[in-house]
């Protein structure tokens, strides 16, 4: 488990990592560096108390039958922020999007409920690094009392996200944008997402029929040309 500065800070936060990766991760001190200034991330995940989301694989391995998860986190710990080219999967719950990161916010439709967010955020973080943009995960600031969940049931729709974790995250590593608009970068990755079979074409369709720019505009979001 990682400290920084005797805070435990990342417990279960792994959700979903690539499986083949699990006891390879190379999580040490010296891979953290605390800074007194930090930017803003454009995507704040905050951490959850007493019954936080992790994969079906964790809970059939670790969870207790007989009571209901209870994981406390150091409610003072610094955020951790991902730099350039760093990715961790990040779901749906207790997450905020500021305005910069609105463009980023589609979910896939083709693809399981458990998996659609973790593809959502992979897909969003190579689209911020573009733009010098951000993801960061914070100090504990809710709590979840989860409701009864068929453990067998989410490790079968968490299929993808255990086989294909490290074939998207190898893709994105390789992946340069042949344009210098966001909005465009944004749809041919859509588009190789599709002929990469991580989605369908009918969620490159959608993605298209979003008309970014328009969207872009009424959120104030002014980033489409990149250096």
């Amino acid at each position: 488990m990682p400290e920084i500065g005797n805070n435990k800070w990342i417990v279960l936060t792994t959700i979903n990592e690539p499986t083949e990766d699990v006891k390879q991760h190379n999580h040490t001190d010296a891979n953290f560096r605390l800074c007194e200034v930090q930017k803003r991330a454009a995507v704040q995940q905050g951490l959850v108390d007493m019954d936080p989301d992790v994969d079906a694989i964790f809970r059939l391995l670790h969870a207790n039958p007989t009571r209901a998860s209870s994981e406390h986190f150091n409610r003072h710990a610094p955020p951790i922020i991902l730099g350039q080219k760093m990715y961790s999967p990040w779901n749906s719950q207790n997450t905020l999007f500021h305005r910069n990161a609105f463009f980023t916010m589609f979910l896939p439709t083709t693809v399981s409920f458990r998996t659609t967010d973790i593809w959502r955020s992979y897909f969003s973080q190579k689209l911020l690094h573009l733009v010098d943009e951000y993801v960061a995960f914070y100090p504990v600031n809710a709590v979840q009392i989860r409701n009864a969940h068929n453990y067998l049931k989410d490790f079968e729709d968490e299929q993808d996200v255990y086989l294909k974790s490290s074939q998207i995250l190898n893709f994105l590593d390789n992946w340069t944008c042949d344009h210098n608009s966001t909005v465009n970068c944004a749809i041919e990755l859509a588009e190789q997402f599709g002929k990469m079979e991580f989605w369908s074409k009918d969620d490159v369709d959608l993605f298209k029929e979003w008309d970014l720019i328009e969207f872009c505009d009424k959120t104030g979001f002014t980033g489409y040309e990149m250096s």
